[in-house]
């Protein structure tokens, strides 16, 4: 179903049954096709989510005196995403974004916010062509201040497009300085992007190392 034209007269708002919902915007009487709201429940997700639960409980139990650190600390202390993109958080949601990597590493929890800057990038982070038909290998050197490395991988990208941020899914922490990664079950010859970062166990992240590969045909 399509209206193009304004409601005229008719004011309306909520749901009719499972198809459409009415509503006003700006003053105009609008209506639309009603959609199921989607919730992604992945394992990866699931994990995430608890996580974050936990730490939300954790924040809860911290000193006043520690929770007006972080709210200091965050203020002084831009969070960065993986893509480079940076934002000035809550004290809670600075802890939270911290404490959720730590947790995820399998590190000691994070109560007291960081005292030292965030780790620096990582260095000459390339792809060497795999053993296996649809493999990845990934070598690196990091800063010696790093505690671990932080690695994404899109899923296959078409010739000439570019890779969408939304693309990019969560593979693994693993070891510090020269390094070494194995990703399997990659269609063979397809162009992967990948983004490579330091953490330190603090769970501070470094700005990200990004370059697109090749699987082993």
């Amino acid at each position: 179903m399509k209206i193009s034209t304004p409601l005229l007269s008719l004011d309306a708002r909520g749901r009719l049954g499972s198809a459409v919902v009415f509503s006003i915007w700006r003053g105009l009487n609008y209506c639309r096709a009603f959609i199921v709201p989607t919730n992604p429940q992945s394992t990866r997700q699931n994990i995430i989510r608890g996580l974050f639960t936990s730490a939300s409980r954790a924040w809860a139990a911290l000193t006043d005196n520690q929770r007006i650190a972080w709210r200091a600390w965050a203020a002084l202390n831009p969070l960065h995403d993986v893509f480079g993109g940076s934002y000035t958080a809550s004290g809670i949601n600075a802890y939270l974004g911290l404490s959720v990597v730590a947790a995820d590493q399998s590190l000691a929890p994070v109560s007291d916010p960081p005292v030292s800057a965030a780790p620096t990038a990582v260095l000459d982070a390339i792809s060497a062509v795999g053993a296996l038909s649809g493999e990845i290998d990934i070598t690196w050197n990091v800063a010696a201040d790093c505690d671990s490395v932080d690695v994404w991988v899109t899923s296959a990208v078409p010739a000439g497009r570019q890779i969408p941020k939304g693309s990019y899914r969560h593979n693994s922490y693993t070891g510090v300085a020269t390094g070494a990664v194995s990703i399997t079950g990659l269609t063979p010859s397809a162009r992967y992007g990948v983004l490579i970062r330091g953490v330190f166990d603090n769970g501070q992240s470094g700005p990200a190392t990004t370059f697109v590969t090749l699987a082993k045909v």
